[in-house]
């Protein structure tokens, strides 16, 4: 017959089991709560993923470029067509680094606030339309049939309302280096979004910067005024980098979304490239930008850099009459951009010889 202690054991033991099961049971049931709270959380992400892409009132077209790459002008042909909104350069951070380091957002959260906003046409916190946004008037293109200035200065509701007669949004990106983080504005409220990528021969943005703005840009960006063959290796790197990697993104192999645009062919057949432009953005060309197109292309030899009437085949050349040795700084970092975009090396060209 068991002992008075032996029974306790057992008592006891048969406790522990019996705590250890009701508590496993509670583990079961809270994972078990946790997984379907997940799934609930997971159909409730998709359904409003499916109901921004269903929606067909957000529109955003981004010229996605570098500085001295073309794209006031491409932006130009823009501006003419009565359901664009153009919106120049939104990403300046002279305009919104006060307001970015108060509300402690980091760029790529900056970057979706701002380009959210224009495609949504909820403006607010922080100022999202560049130079349009700041004291004073940024320089008018005079293509536009609006002062978007004048509009904005009316205040918030007024421009969300004024924002909202347009079909579609543009904006103009220079300091957008990461295309990835567009992928993301689907989930802001901007269901249909179209990315246009302006590129152009590196050995030409990089000598009109040096000439334009007699400053480079460094590996972070930094502006730099001692031209010496470093930074102008420097700013070359991080040119066709920045393009490189946009160019082999997942939006990028998405042709609905993405278009990619040489300057040069721009230049050689305008017509037909920007034909094609407004074929993928679904925009119709009319008579008035064709003529624009001709003109602006075909006008005489300017000396300002900022012009968008002008000869462009002669600006198109201009880089080949740059020092040989800078030519060739380029090319050593710049060779499997250019190579993938068919730049030939000046060595190659008849020019050259």
């Amino acid at each position: 017959m068991p002992s008075k202690r032996q029974c306790t054991l057992v008592v006891l033991v048969c406790v522990a089991v019996l705590v250890y099961n009701l508590y496993f049971d509670r583990i079961l049931q809270v994972a078990q709560s946790e997984d379907e709270m997940i799934a609930k959380v997971t159909e409730y992400e998709q359904a409003r993923a499916l109901e921004v892409a269903g929606s067909d009132k957000n529109k955003l077209i981004v010229i996605l470029t570098e500085s001295r790459s073309g794209s006031t002008w491409l932006g130009s042909i823009f501006e003419q067509i009565e359901e664009v909104m153009y919106v120049f350069e939104p990403l300046d951070p002279r305009v919104f680094s006060a307001k970015q380091a108060k509300l402690g957002l980091d760029n790529e959260e900056v970057t979706l606030r701002i380009l959210s906003s224009i495609c949504t046409c909820n403006f607010g916190v922080i100022p999202a339309l560049g130079r349009t946004s700041i004291g004073s008037p940024p320089k008018q293109s005079k293509q536009s049939s609006y002062d978007l200035y004048k509009e904005y200065k009316k205040g918030d509701a007024s421009f969300n309302q004024f924002c909202s007669t347009f079909e579609v949004r543009m904006a103009k990106c220079i300091r957008l280096y990461d295309i990835d983080i567009l992928s993301q504005l689907a989930f802001t409220g901007c269901a249909d979004l179209k990315v246009i990528h302006l590129v152009r021969d590196p050995r030409a943005v990089i000598r009109s910067r040096m000439v334009t703005f007699h400053e480079l840009y460094s590996g972070n960006n930094h502006k730099i005024k001692n031209m010496n063959d470093s930074y102008i290796q420097s700013a070359a790197r991080q040119l066709c980098e920045n393009n490189l990697h946009n160019m082999n993104s997942d939006l990028a192999s998405w042709s609905s979304q993405y278009h990619l645009v040489k300057y040069e062919d721009l230049v050689t057949t305008p017509l037909e490239t920007v034909q094609a432009i407004y074929n993928f953005t679904g925009l119709t060309m009319t008579d008035k930008v064709e003529q624009f197109v001709v003109k602006s292309t075909q006008g005489k030899s300017t000396k300002s850099n900022f012009k968008v009437i002008k000869d462009s085949k002669a600006i198109m050349e201009k880089w080949k009459s740059w020092e040989v040795k800078n030519i060739r700084l380029v090319e050593e970092v710049c060779n499997e951009y250019m190579e993938r975009l068919g730049y030939e090396l000046f060595e190659d060209l008849p020019e050259s010889t």
